[in-house]
């Protein structure tokens, strides 16, 4: 069997490493999405925030079982799909404190899916 290799899409970025997005992280967390709430919407965007119930801290735990996760929905954007939540997903994320109220993801990369609802 021949491997080919992978070529990137056009105007697609290469993720960062999973080192990088764990030294660029405030805090990583396994959790379940809850709750979905908008904040603002307009032409081009759409702000929301995302209530995550906190299973367990996977580096640098914070106060609580409960986080919100404010994340913009560019529908012109590339990552669209990286940016999207459904109440009860099961994800990893990768976060960033800019707001003493909610976080925000490391990149477009600091979100991940696993185990199915």
């Amino acid at each position: 069997m021949v491997m080919m290799p992978l070529i990137p899409l056009e105007g697609a970025t290469t993720p960062p490493p999973l080192s990088r997005l764990w030294s660029d992280a405030h805090t990583v967390l396994q959790g379940i999405v809850d709750t979905l709430s908008l904040v603002k919407q307009t032409d081009l965007y759409t702000v929301y925030d995302v209530e995550i119930v906190v299973a367990e801290y996977l580096q640098d735990p914070v106060d609580g079982f409960n986080i919100i996760v404010r994340y913009s929905d560019n529908s012109s954007s590339e990552t669209k799909d990286n940016f999207s939540f459904e109440k009860g997903e099961r994800v990893i994320l990768f976060l960033n404190s800019s707001n003493p109220d909610y976080y925000t993801l490391v990149s477009p990369q600091g979100k991940f899916t696993f185990g199915g609802k």
